[in-house]
């Protein structure tokens, strides 16, 4: 090497390394007290199966009766970023991981993930740019936030192995392109199969291919290019590979076409290009009418699908900052989002495309400008694709960057001045957290849920429906399917539309009788509460689903319980706090700001029915003094009115020494588990 110069190699390994550092600066947040914590609630839910694959691999059942509780759910997941985790957590556990191990897995999957498709990324790059160009384009690519955020240490979402199994197939292509034979498009096929068994959305990326062939033989018909012979099995190879993993799915048993689910939708998308690429390739009739027929099919059965998905997502999701628009929906149009993940380089991207493709207009540039065109436009309409688009933007403008006149070093400046807003996002990354759904708080709830209520069925395989559920929001819903390993009403997962539109329905409750059979119907023992009025969560799906709020916050069942712990008490107007019967307190976290706790944990209980005599137009107090888990001493504190029959009638949750009172008048009156327990008849006479 001569002196003076740094290798190629050790720029691409320095690039990398830094690449590495960005994905890894989550880890003071992941790895704390001796634990792992994730940074999304999806994360927790691939933990859950990722623990049921390795249960019974390869065993993976598409229903979970821990999601969905009482009814259970299908799983629109497909198994193969699952699988993989369960199967490195038991080749590192030597057939036997335990939950840390696949905890620690999971939580390197993405930055591994991320680093393999940054290689593959200049791999490919190189194949089109000089290799200087391609070292700026993964400079820029290595840097660029929304890669990195999906690709964080602690991210492992499926999410995170879209662009590795896409760069995967778009090598294979690019080789086709030079000239590469059957086993190219085979190694292609195949590339974009594992996509589409790790997400089936990722079948928009077939697409993106076929759009270049399509555009190859309509705009150069003479041009001979032998390696797009091919083509066609790079779509038809697909096609027995989802079958053969997704064929027994639910979906698919009941022949429903849906884009979002394993389905019949991405084999007959897949038949239906390759038919298309076969007609374009020999002009023959018959793949023609194949490819026309098919595409009918999916035009009937599979658009209405397509149409759900971008158009209406369930309220609660519109809320969900990557499926917003890059710019915003009319008329609140801005570019904050297109500055702050693509700096002031992005309004460069579209000018650079077309200089790009003037310097040199090759099969390999027409499919690289085909994959830029199609995720920027998806990125207009859901800035998840972001992450999508950054790498065909970074490969654009890491040509760009190499035109520029100068030394390395004013191509550096001038790439630090262009991607500045970017940079400061990627070096906030390390702040990363969506609604901090992996709090220490919660994860102590979850354990405490897991070693002291009695274990449930159906926990790895079905055995019928569970004993009972565990109440909460359905935030966190897939953190109590996982580290509780108890079921859960909903999890924050878009198929559970009907269960999260449930779940916020006893939220609003403001009648204790009527929330407590709300839960009971249902099966539920367990509600797991948070401060969702302080947070501002009540007022969001208020708002989201046009719920109207009570006058007061403490008209509401759920802040009487996490606030007051569901006792009757005095508020500061002088009014009444109603008391919440048949919910008593199990557990509670750690006193916090304000001296509450971060989450709150109550059973329910029939209560003993303690009734009695009493003076008419006088109301009946009862209270207990307990002690919480966390060692706080507290009063509960229950009330009746006494009817016109001179009786009152009260459902106590705790044993022990209850003392009932009447203007003056005291009894005291021991009340027992069983009785509580059992929703057993207690009478007390001498109040009158």
């Amino acid at each position: 090497m001569p002196s003076g110069k740094v290798s190629p190699r050790w720029t691409l390994a320095a690039i990398l390394a830094l690449a590495l550092l960005i994905r890894l600066s989550t880890w003071p947040a992941i790895f704390q007290d001796g634990r792992v914590f994730f940074l999304d609630g999806d994360d927790y839910y691939h933990l859950r199966r990722m623990m049921t694959a390795a249960a019974g691999f390869p065993w993976l059942p598409a229903f979970d009766r821990y999601i969905g509780y009482p009814a259970g759910s299908y799983c629109r997941w497909p198994p193969l970023h699952d699988w993989l985790g369960a199967l490195l957590g038991l080749i590192l556990g030597l057939g036997r991981p335990s939950q840390r191990l696949l905890e620690t897995v999971a939580a390197f999957l993405p930055p591994a993930a991320g680093l393999a498709a940054l290689f593959l990324f200049y791999r490919a790059a190189a194949a089109v740019l000089s290799r200087r160009a391609a070292l700026l384009s993964l400079a820029v690519a290595a840097v660029l936030p929304l890669p990195a955020a999906y690709t964080l240490l602690g991210r492992p979402d499926h999410h995170c192995v879209e662009n590795l199994w896409f760069l995967a197939a778009l090598l294979c292509c690019l080789k086709l392109l030079a000239g590469g034979g059957r086993a190219c498009a085979w190694a292609a096929g195949t590339a974009l199969a594992m996509g589409s068994l790790s997400w089936f959305g990722f079948a928009y990326f077939s697409l993106i291919l076929f759009a270049f062939l399509a555009a190859e033989r309509a705009l150069r018909p003479r041009e001979s290019l032998p390696g797009l012979r091919h083509l066609p099995l790079v779509f038809l190879s697909q096609v027995p590979i989802l079958l053969l993993v997704c064929g027994a799915n639910h979906w698919v048993a009941l022949r429903s076409f849906d884009f979002d689910a394993p389905s019949l939708f991405q084999p007959v998308l897949l038949a239906a290009l390759g038919a298309w690429a076969l007609c374009l390739r020999d002009r023959a009739a018959v793949w023609g009418g194949l490819a026309l027929a098919l595409s009918l099919v999916l035009a009937y059965a599979g658009v209405p699908s397509l149409a759900s998905f971008f158009a209406a997502p369930a309220p609660v999701f519109k809320a969900v900052e990557e499926l917003r628009p890059l710019f915003g929906r009319f008329p609140d149009l801005t570019t904050a989002d297109a500055r702050d993940f693509f700096g002031w380089a992005l309004w460069l991207v579209l000018p650079l495309a077309v200089f790009f493709a003037r310097e040199s207009w090759t099969p390999a540039r027409r499919l690289v400008l085909s994959w830029l065109l199609a995720t920027g436009a998806l990125t207009l309409v859901q800035l998840r694709y972001g992450a999508h688009f950054s790498l065909p933007a970074a490969l654009v403008l890491g040509w760009g960057l190499d035109r520029l006149w100068g030394r390395l070093g004013w191509k550096a400046a001038a790439a630090v001045v262009l991607l500045w807003p970017a940079l400061r996002s990627t070096a906030s990354l390390h702040r990363f957290r969506e609604g901090n759904p992996g709090s220490a708080e919660l994860a102590a709830a979850c354990d405490w849920i897991r070693l002291h209520t009695p274990p449930t069925r159906s926990l790895w395989k079905d055995e019928g429906e569970p004993e009972y559920g565990v109440f909460s929001l359905h935030d966190v819903g897939a953190q109590v399917a996982a580290l509780a390993q108890r079921p859960a009403a909903a999890g924050n997962l878009h198929w559970c539309h009907g269960q999260i539109a449930e779940s916020l329905s006893f939220f609003f409750a403001t009648d204790p009788a009527q929330a407590y059979e709300f839960l009971a119907r249902r099966g539920f023992r367990y509600v797991l509460l948070t401060d969702m009025f302080g947070d501002g969560s009540l007022s969001r799906y208020a708002s989201l689903y046009r719920v109207p709020l009570p006058p007061r916050a403490w008209d509401l069942v759920a802040v009487r319980l996490y606030a007051a712990d569901g006792s009757l008490g005095r508020l500061e107007d002088g009014s009444l706090a109603e008391p919440v019967e048949r919910f008593r307190l199990v557990y509670e976290s750690p006193a916090g700001a304000g001296g509450l706790s971060r989450w709150k944990l109550f059973e329910l209980v029939p209560g003993a029915l303690l009734e009695g005599e009493c003076r008419s137009g006088l109301p009946v107090t009862a209270s207990v003094p307990q002690r919480s888990v966390q060692g706080r001493s507290f009063t509960y504190v229950d009330w009746a009115a006494c009817g016109a029959d001179r009786r009152f009638r009260m459902r106590l949750p705790y044993p022990g020494l209850w003392t009932v009172a009447q203007k003056g008048l005291r009894r005291g009156v021991r009340v027992e588990e069983p009785e509580v327990a059992g929703g057993k008849a207690k009478r007390l006479s001498g109040l009158r």
